[in-house]
């Protein structure tokens, strides 16, 4: 089967397509300097303010890895957006929070991604949803299955 037919490969396009139109549509509004990926993060931790987030904490919500981590949270470290202090009990553990303006950040970027995610939706009924969704847990559960075989 070619490649471009492979469930996988399509749903990385649909990945990138909608990062592309998220980049977009926030562009469009003047956030040229937020990176989808940012946006998601300060929504994680808009969510998570009342407990300490760590940075595996946010490796393993978004899958990605510690080094890229490491750059995401220092280029928003650098820009204002979140501080890292040092956890209570082992001061080798830095803890990631949002500052005020990673705060306004968050509130301001949600609406946009918000309408986004709403005109992508457009259409799409509750089954197909449910079907999608579905077809994912199958993927991540191969995928979970596959790094166990692995390691």
């Amino acid at each position: 089967m070619e490649e471009c037919n492979k469930l996988c490969f399509e749903v990385k396009r649909l990945g990138h397509a909608i990062e592309r139109s998220i980049r977009n549509d926030m562009s469009r509004q003047g956030f040229d300097d937020m990176t989808n990926m940012h946006g998601w993060i300060l929504g994680y931790l808009y969510r998570n303010k009342d407990v300490d987030v760590y940075q595996k904490d946010i490796e393993k919500e978004f899958g990605i890895s510690k080094s890229t981590v490491t750059n995401i949270i220092q280029l928003m470290e650098d820009k204002g957006y979140v501080i890292r202090k040092a956890d209570k009990y082992d001061s080798r553990l830095k803890v990631v929070k949002l500052t005020r303006k990673g705060t306004s950040m968050h509130l301001k970027t949600v609406e946009i991604i918000d309408t986004t995610m709403d005109t992508l939706e457009d259409g799409i009924t509750e089954q197909e949803r449910k079907t999608f969704d579905r077809i994912c847990r199958k993927i991540m559960r191969n995928i979970e299955l596959q790094e166990e075989y692995d390691d």
